[in-house]
């Protein structure tokens, strides 16, 4: 049994996530297809009972060489990267991407049952972002959202693409009583930037849509309308919709700029 299937694909590289498999402890198949007489190769960490390793997969080079990064929400193994909450599903989403364009991918893992113990905001969730210095990873930056309980913040991460270095939309599906919402980060040089540079609700700007679940799944940034910045997909499963958000330009002085969805041109 499978169940759950994640995917990533890197070049002629694909990995499969099976968090289903050999009794939930899950697994990672690899499979070049450039090279099908090869096979598939299957990669799996027995240590746990149920670890549901392969929810979610990612390609980077964080150091060297291209790597494989699983999330094993269910693991109690510390011989990985780990969470700091006990169920907090630390490894629900996992995404590599060169936030402060170094040539090496950094690595961000999203905790959605997160619940901070001071506000009692249950499962508002929060994500960890490991940046790469070539040879390791240096200590978590943790970013969470305290707005409402049940916002599940960091359920999908996705690359922005090409907008402001390297950036990274999260998904909170249930925030807003359930409408959800999508927070879009831009990296830059000296590296992390915590605070969001714009957040998209259901509520507020797609309210004709009556969305439910807004930001479940995230799509990595592709350009859908050809004016050269990437455009974003957004899943809204209980609601049985997907809404194409547009990027456009948008000059704000003489020495500076940035980028912003152009949330009227949905689709």
């Amino acid at each position: 049994m499978l169940n759950l299937v994640s995917h990533a694909i890197k070049d002629s590289l694909v990995a499969l996530g099976t968090p289903g498999f050999s009794d939930w402890k899950g697994s990672v198949i690899i499979y070049n297809i450039a090279k099908p007489n090869e096979g598939a190769s299957i990669f799996y960490y027995g240590s746990d009972g149920i670890a549901y390793i392969g929810y979610s997969v990612t390609f980077g080079k964080f150091f060297s060489d291209m790597e494989i990064a699983a999330g094993a929400p269910r693991s109690l193994d510390t011989g990985c990267k780990c969470g700091e909450q006990f169920g907090e599903y630390y490894g629900a989403s996992v995404l590599a991407v060169d936030i402060n364009n170094d040539n090496y991918d950094d690595l961000i893992v999203g905790a959605p049952f997160y619940s901070p113990i001071k506000s009692q905001r249950g499962d508002s969730g929060r994500i960890f972002v490991y940046m790469s210095r070539g040879s390791k990873f240096d200590q978590a930056d943790m970013i969470s959202i305290d707005r409402n309980p049940g916002a599940r913040f960091g359920s999908a991460i996705s690359n922005v693409g090409d907008l402001n270095y390297d950036g990274y939309n999260v998904g909170a599906p249930y925030e807003d009583n359930g409408k959800g919402a999508v927070y879009i980060y831009h990296g830059r040089r000296d590296g992390l930037v915590k605070h969001y540079s714009q957040r998209i609700s259901a509520s507020t700007h797609l309210h004709t849509f009556n969305l439910k679940g807004f930001g479940s799944s995230l799509s990595p940034g592709s350009d859908v309308d050809g004016n050269n910045y990437p455009d974003l997909l957004v899943g809204s499963y209980l609601s049985e919709t997907a809404i194409l958000l547009r990027f456009v330009y948008i000059l704000t002085t003489v020495s500076s700029s940035h980028y912003a969805v152009q949330t009227s041109q949905t689709l």
